[in-house]
């Protein structure tokens, strides 16, 4: 060795660099050259990696799908019996390194741990980092006592990029130890908004920049150029209403009554008119008028606002109508099978592209309220957001979109693609069945207990899709939809219309309806906000109505005067103190005792009064709240959110937390307790019921009732009837007293192994 090299210097005791570097290197790079099988390159890579560093055996792993690493490929020097540990699952330090993006190593000796490699001294496992993705995990074994330096594993780093180089995705992606083909995917992970799986090719949104100019005509020409434009959006937009998916009710169509209305907003409109008069031209007003609004509108920067950006993307459309030659979106050109990656879409940016070629969406930035989400999820395009999502990837690139479990596979070989889709196939195969007989089927789990799923809704449109579900009724129905979607605050007649209309519907389901919960992120067109640093935390639901105790009688008074005949189930959201709900409940008898008085009647048959608790310090109150309930609702959402300090809706973020953490589930456990012992009705609704392997672990630890979206019924009631309830809370049981950052990969691996939703991995 020479001690003059600086790459040399300060290597660790008894590590053999070779003689020459460069030629080291120089010879893993000619096998990237060669014309070799990729599983014969390896190989030889491998073995050339333990001849000259000295080492008794190499092996490589690759992260897959689920917290789990597989084994690559790998040599031994006494080449008789190679180590085949083929897996590393979820509490594995190897699954730790491939999930960081960080350079750590672990080196071990066995007389001092428990480790799978006995029979030697030290191991080295680093990761191999390429374009900030860890691919894979290269491991290092010594029969012998060593000691390892940053430099160490710098080098060996070096060498594993080489040789991730020559696995190159293809027919011949390379072999484990089994002589199995395997891929070597890179893995990104974000948050999954619209559920589904999709397979295509990378496309991306482009815009071009329409200039405004300073107009030469008149402004009665400006004026006719306006019109114009308005005139084939309003045309464009009243033909969404009869797209396939679109159609039929639901909440994508009050979306779509967003965009008519802006549309055909008098008042804005005639601003914009009246700015054109003014010497402007078309585009310079438009511009001007958006701008102005939005700075009237638009008090919190940090949170996204639907109508901010539904204003900007109509007043887009028509500068593209304006100037037709100048924009390009979404072309028509796009592939059959695309997958689409935007910074931000708009639903109107969607919908007029050729959207049935669009098989997965890949935005930056979007919530689960997003127009464009809700659009999504009508057509049944899985959307996920990623962070900086348009800088990691290339056009034409093959990926693998996951919305279900939050990921993206690149470089998919046919093997792994095959798999995917008999994996798709299988989960969602029998989504589209029609539900009657389930509807006449009580829910019942292979092991005999009784279950209850409901559904969310929010508006008359969702209402079919209760008896079309099988649900037991809406164990969520959230009013404030109704005040979103009017111009102006709703009177006490036109809520009772719409609430008696619901129960009419339901046809005898109950239906819980939550009062007001605006504030945070859904605003009142025209209620003028107050900025909040922090409004998800700040004066919304119940805390902005008990201020505003004349908008929560009203919404109280129309829901007794709509049930009359009925039962009335009330639940007031976001209580964090015994006494905001019992103000509340003193509201509601006081207005139920007016109006026997003015009417002699007695009203709702029954009236059953709950919580949502969205708040952790209520848990710690429900020894005061509990006889003075009659149901108890979790909303996983808020309450994940708040518990974990983590904002669900950040991709920075999504994948440093889970919702199957044991902190959670041991935070929900004492709550089904008490409300066991209380007798009192335990609901949980929120994305978390929707999830398959989220609902089994709710089941397992005591739930037995959850609500969710109606397109989750169905695949949910298949995993319950198929599974033992008690087997699966005897795992969880077990998984909770030992140290795992998860429960997800365990019973995620548990439904795949009784073949209900076989996974990816």
């Amino acid at each position: 060795m020479d001690v003059n090299d600086p790459v040399s210097k300060g290597l660790g005791n008894n590590f053999s660099i070779p003689a020459s570097l460069k030629q080291f290197l120089a010879r893993l790079y000619q096998l990237t050259a060669c014309q070799q099988k990729a599983s014969e390159r390896l190989t030889e890579a491998f073995k050339l990696i333990v001849t000259t560093l000295s080492v008794s055996a190499c092996y490589l792993y690759i992260p897959r799908p689920g917290g789990v690493t597989k084994l690559v490929g790998g040599y031994a020097s006494n080449n008789s019996s190679p180590f085949k540990q083929q897996y590393f699952f979820q509490d594995s330090d190897i699954v730790g390194i491939a999930a960081t993006t960080q350079m750590p190593q672990i080196q071990h000796r066995s007389s001092l741990v428990e480790w799978p490699w006995d029979e030697y001294e030290t191991v080295l496992a680093v990761p191999i980092i390429y374009n900030t993705i860890t691919e894979a995990v290269i491991v290092l074994l010594c029969d012998q006592q060593r000691f390892y330096t940053d430099d160490d594993t710098l080098l060996i780093q070096l060498a594993g990029v080489m040789v991730i180089s020559l696995s190159e995705p293809g027919i011949d992606a390379g072999q484990n130890l089994d002589g199995e083909t395997v891929a070597l995917p890179g893995k990104l992970v974000g948050i999954g908004l619209s559920p589904g799986l999709a397979i295509g090719q990378i496309y991306f949104q482009r815009k071009q920049n329409i200039k405004t100019y300073k107009s030469e005509q008149n402004a009665l020409v400006e004026t006719e150029r306006l019109w114009r434009a308005v005139g084939g959006l309003r045309n464009s937009i009243e033909s969404f209403f009869v797209v396939d998916g679109l159609n039929r009710i639901g909440e994508h169509q009050d979306v779509l009554e967003v965009y008519r209305s802006i549309i055909n907003d008098q008042a804005w409109l005639k601003r914009i008119v009246q700015a054109i008069q003014s010497g402007l031209s078309a585009e310079e007003s438009i511009v001007k008028v958006c701008d102005d609004i939005k700075l009237r509108i638009q008090p919190d920067p940090q949170h996204i606002q639907d109508i901010i950006l539904d204003i900007d993307h109509v007043a887009a459309r028509l500068m593209g109508l304006l100037q037709p030659t100048q924009v390009e979106t979404i072309p028509d050109s796009i592939g059959d099978s695309s997958i689409l990656v935007a910074h931000t879409l708009s639903a109107v940016e969607l919908l007029e592209s050729n959207y049935r070629q669009i098989k997965g969406i890949i935005l930056e930035q979007a919530n689960p309220n997003s127009h464009v989400v809700v659009i999504a999820r009508a057509l049944r395009i899985p959307l996920l957001v990623i962070s900086a999502a348009t800088q990691n990837f290339k056009a034409g690139d093959t990926v693998i979109l996951d919305a279900d479990h939050h990921l993206v596979l690149l470089r998919p070989n046919d093997k792994l693609l095959q798999s995917v889709l008999v994996s798709h196939k299988h989960r969602y195969g029998n989504s589209m069945i029609a539900s009657s007989v389930q509807a006449a089927r009580p829910l019942i789990s292979k092991d005999g207990i009784p279950i209850e799923l409901s559904m969310n809704a929010g508006l008359l449109l969702d209402m079919p899709a209760l008896h079309s579900s099988g649900a037991s009724g809406i164990g969520l129905f959230r009013t404030e939809f109704t005040f979103m979607t009017q111009d102006a605050l709703p009177t006490v007649s036109q809520q009772i219309n719409i609430y008696r209309q619901v129960l009419g519907e339901a046809k005898g389901k109950p239906v819980v309806f939550r009062t007001l919960d605006v504030g945070g992120d859904k605003l009142l067109p025209y209620w003028q906000k107050q900025p909040e640093a922090n409004p998800a935390m700040g004066w919304r639901a119940i805390r902005m109505t008990l201020d505003r105790p004349v908008l929560l009688r009203s919404q109280l008074k129309a829901l007794i005067t709509a049930a009359d005949g009925y039962d009335l189930y009330v639940m007031f959201p976001m209580v964090g103190l015994v006494r905001e709900y019992l103000e509340a409940k003193e509201l509601l008898l006081q207005e139920l005792n007016l109006y026997r008085q003015r009417y002699a009647k007695p009203g709702p048959k029954n009236i059953q009064i709950g919580v949502m608790l969205e708040a952790p310090m209520l848990a710690f109150q429900l020894q005061h709240l509990l006889p003075d309930l009659n149901f108890l609702s979790i909303g996983s959402n808020d309450l994940w959110q708040f518990l974990s300090a983590s904002d669900r809706s950040n991709p920075l973020i999504a994948d440093r937390y889970d919702i199957l953490s044991p902190g959670f589930i041991n935070f929900l456990k004492p709550i089904i307790a008490a409300c066991n012992h209380a007798n009192i009705k335990l609901n949980l609704c929120g994305e978390m019921a929707a999830n398959p392997v989220d609902a089994l672990t709710l089941l397992a630890i005591g739930f037995r009732h959850l609500s969710m979206t109606p397109s989750a019924i169905s695949v949910v009631r298949r995993v319950i009837e198929q599974i033992s309830l008690r087997s699966v809370q005897e795992l969880v049981e077990r998984l909770l007293q030992q140290n795992h950052t998860s429960l997800r990969p365990f019973l995620r691996d548990y439904i795949h192994d009784h073949q209900v939703l076989p996974e990816i991995s």
